[in-house]
């Protein structure tokens, strides 16, 4: 079998386990001048990246709306059910308090919603736009969700304003997407620096993403080894950050030639490399 067929070999093996989904990022758009005095939703632009983030970009009319008095409001229908989490269905709520100029975070227990600290959320808030990212862990394991707003103006506790998005009872729907990533390895390296008969040997590699250079630290890795043609049990790892294949070489293999492929499969991208040595 030749190096460029293990590797090809290998190379499908790693697309197999991989979920493909290609659905774009998606920006929803919400009638502008329907808020009377309350903050004016234009438009709600949700993403998710590689590293399981997902981000609301809530946008509104013109800036300085977001006042001590008001409260922006998002629900997040996770099983995409109205009869199930609260009032309206929701599992999550996160919610914007102008008056705290800071959020709040209820997620339903089964029973009614209740406060909680979410994992690493963030929240930036612009003169006219409200950012949320939260790691997608937060909102459960669904590969879609529903979601909606409330743009609220107070009076004590009355509300005297609002602004809904998309307007009347209707949703939105998001679905997850796995964006198409492409990764570089470097050629793979032997510690030591060749295998040695009877010894342990680890081959590992390095692989970046192409598009920033940033260093992938996990993932599936793979590995096949073939020691004179005839295969090599071998133990796939991220070791350190990088990509391993780690085997213990027979006593009889001195001279021969250990060939193989080390592969690596990360959300949305996949790489594999060839390596061949003389075992000392």
């Amino acid at each position: 079998m030749s190096r460029m067929t293990v590797m090809l070999a290998v190379f499908a093996g790693v697309l197999a386990l991989l979920v493909p989904v290609a659905l774009a990022d998606q920006t929803y758009d919400d009638p502008a001048a329907d808020s009377g005095a309350a903050p004016d939703i234009t438009s709600v632009a949700v993403t998710n990246d590689n590293t399981d983030r997902v981000t609301f970009r809530i946008r509104f009319a013109q800036p300085g709306q977001l006042t001590t008095d008001t409260v922006v409001w998002l629900l997040i229908d996770l099983d995409r059910n109205s009869n199930t989490g609260g009032d309206d269905g929701e599992e999550r709520m996160i919610a914007y308090d102008g008056e705290s100029d800071g959020y709040y975070y209820e997620s339903w227990n089964g029973t009614a919603l209740v406060p909680v600290t979410p994992v690493d959320l963030q929240m930036l808030v612009r003169d006219a736009e409200i950012e949320i990212s939260i790691p997608r862990p937060n909102l459960g394991t669904t590969r879609a969700f529903n979601f909606w707003l409330y743009a609220d103006k107070y009076a004590g506790e009355e509300v005297t304003a609002e602004d809904s998005a998309p307007d009347g009872t209707a949703v939105w729907s998001y679905t997850y997407e796995t964006k198409a990533v492409k990764l570089r390895a470097q050629q793979p390296q032997g510690t030591p620096r060749f295998p040695v008969a009877g010894k342990r040997f680890v081959v590992s590699t390095v692989v970046v993403q192409e598009t920033d250079g940033s260093r992938v630290t996990s993932g599936i890795v793979q590995c096949t080894a073939r020691l004179a043609g005839k295969p090599l049990a071998v133990k796939p790892s991220f070791a350190a950050g990088r990509p391993s294949c780690a085997m213990t070489v027979p006593k009889t293999a001195r001279g021969k030639i250990l060939t193989g492929s080390i592969a690596v499969a990360t959300q949305g991208g996949q790489v594999a490399r060839p390596f061949k040595f003389k075992v000392l």
